[in-house]
C-alpha cells in the first residue's frame, strides 16, 4: 500500500511487557526484537518506532514493564538490546534506506493471510527449503543493486535452511552467522550452487548479486 500510494511506510516494534487480565505480551528479548525489525525492513519499512521506549504506568486492566527506561528514567536491559538491534540496522543502511521489495514470499508448514508462500525460484535462489517454522524471503532492490534479505520467523528457535543458487550468478553473503561482522563473502566463487546455514532465531541473512 504505501508504495501503491508514494507513502513512507513506518513499522512499530514493540519492546516491552504487557500483562492484562487475559494476555500476556511477553518481555522484549533480541531474536524478537531482531525479528519484528528485520521483517519490517525486508517489507520496505523505511522508519521503525520502538513501541513504548519509556514505560508508562500501569492501569486497572494493563500492567507494563521491561520497557527500555523505566518508571525513574533508568535505562533497563532492554535499552541495551534496542541498541543492539539499532546498531544491526545502521550497518546495512546501504541495503535498506531508499530500497524497495521487489518480491515478497514466506516457506514454512503455516501459511499467513496475506503472505504469498514460495514457489519456485526467487531472486538468484533457484530453491529456498527450510524448516516447519519457516521464513521471510525477500528480493530488496535499492540503487541499482539486489539482495536477498531473510529472516527466521521462528524467534524462540533456530532453523536449518539450504539455498541453491542459480550457477550463472555472483552472490555475496553480507552476514554472518553471529552477526560480529560484514563477511563480503563470495558464496559460490567455486561453482557451489548449494549452502546450508542455521538460522538463529529470529535471525536473518542477507545476500547480494550480480
Amino acid at each position: 500500500m504505501a508504495q501503491a500510494t508514494g507513502q513512507v511506510m513506518w513499522t512499530s516494534c514493540r519492546c516491552r511487557k504487557i500483562v492484562e487480565p487475559t494476555f500476556e505480551r511477553p518481555a522484549p528479548t533480541l531474536a524478537s526484537l531482531r525479528f519484528e525489525v528485520f521483517s519490517a525492513l525486508a517489507y520496505g519499512s523505511q522508519g521503525i518506532i520502538f513501541n513504548t521506549y519509556a514505560n508508562t504506568p500501569n492501569n486497572a486492566d494493563q500492567k507494563f514493564s521491561n520497557a527500555p527506561v523505566d518508571n525513574n528514567g533508568n535505562k533497563t536491559a532492554t535499552w541495551y538490546l534496542v541498541q543492539q538491534v539499532i546498531s544491526e540496522i545502521k550497518r546495512y543502511t546501504d541495503v535498506f534506506l531508499g530500497g524497495i521489495p521487489v518480491a515478497i514470499r514466506h516457506t514454512g508448514s503455516m501459511v499467513y493471510p496475506g503472505a504469498t508462500p514460495l514457489s519456485g525460484e526467487i531472486g538468484p535462489c533457484l530453491s529456498v527449503n527450510s524448516g516447519n517454522a519457516g521464513v521471510l524471503v525477500s528480493h530488496f532492490a535499492n540503487h541499482g543493486d539486489n539482495y536477498l534479505i531473510i529472516v527466521n520467523h521462528d524467534f524462540q528457535n533456530a532453523q536449518p535452511l539450504s539455498l541453491k543458487f542459480a550457477s550463472n550468478r555472483i552472490v555475496t553473503e553480507l552476514t554472518t552467522v553471529n552477526l560480529d561482522q560484514v563477511a563480503n563473502t563470495v558464496v559460490n566463487s567455486d561453482g557451489t550452487r548449494t549452502i546450508a546455514r542455521t538460522l538463529q532465531a529470529g535471525g536473518y541473512l542477507i545476500f547480494k548479486w550480480f
